[in-house]
């Protein structure tokens, strides 16, 4: 099972990576030609669908590897233990509001599968499904979190932001190998 989420998390990455790429690409393409007046008029409504999607998925990123911002001032000066639960209802907080969402996101998608993008013919449903799509990986790894720190409770060694820099250390090391 370790290996299967491995591989979604690195395909994850991938298409992260391919997308803000792309949309990197298509803007400075777009503004060059501009100059040269033979604009990629598309060009602009594409960067913004994969705009959309590398946000969602760069949120998830960044949450499994512990780097979204937080505030921990007060979270640090309690035990271990304590710091673990709070924690856990921080992540089940945010495993409400993330079912919320992908609960609207699916209305929002079905409600925008007649309204198009201006330049292009695709339906903007493929911008909306992003939200319940990224709220569903998110879910995922906020549940994968709250697994953790059940399962290392009374471990006061422990932490997730701890495991998060072992991890992409191992990633790194296999890179170079």
């Amino acid at each position: 099972m370790k290996k299967m989420y491995d591989r979604y998390c690195l395909a994850e990455e991938v298409l992260c990576g391919a997308l803000f790429a792309s949309i990197v690409v298509l803007v400075f393409s777009s503004a060059v030609l501009r100059l040269f007046n033979n604009p990629l008029i598309w060009a602009d409504d594409i960067a913004k669908l994969c705009f959309a999607w590398s946000a969602f998925l760069g949120a998830d990123i960044a949450m499994r590897r512990c780097r979204l911002v937080g505030v921990d001032i007060v979270l640090l000066r309690l035990s271990p233990r304590l710091q673990k639960i709070v924690l856990l209802l921080g992540h089940l907080a945010i495993a409400a509001t993330l079912a919320i969402f992908i609960f609207y996101g699916i209305k929002l998608t079905y409600a925008s599968l007649n309204r198009h993008f201006q330049t292009i013919p695709i339906s903007y449903s493929y911008v909306s499904v992003c939200l319940p799509v990224g709220s569903l990986c998110m879910l995922l790894t906020a549940a994968v979190r709250m697994g953790k720190l059940r399962r290392h409770l009374r471990d006061d060694e422990y932490s997730l932001a701890g495991e998060a820099q072992r991890e992409e250390a191992e990633n790194v090391e296999r890179q170079v190998i």
